[in-house]
């Protein structure tokens, strides 16, 4: 069950005083893709490069992982004029 485990995720977060952490990366990095999705390169990797610094910072390897794999996307993006 999905909603299972993401309730356990969350209250694991909220147990060790994680929850703001958490939702700050993940807020950054859906900041990022929209960003990206409008063709504003430079502020879609500005935002995605936060949301990698704030994975690194709270030991989340799965964030560091998509972000990492979300700014190669967008540097081989091409220019749109």
């Amino acid at each position: 069950m999905r909603w299972g485990t993401s309730f356990r995720e969350a209250d694991a977060l909220v147990a060790a005083g994680r929850l703001r952490d958490a939702y700050r990366a993940k807020a950054l990095g859906l900041a990022g893709t929209a960003h990206f999705r409008l063709g504003e390169l430079g502020e879609a990797a500005r935002q995605m490069r936060e949301a990698l610094e704030e994975c690194r910072r709270t030991g989340d390897a799965e964030g560091v992982e998509i972000c990492e794999a979300n700014l190669d996307v967008i540097a081989k993006a091409p220019l749109v004029s």
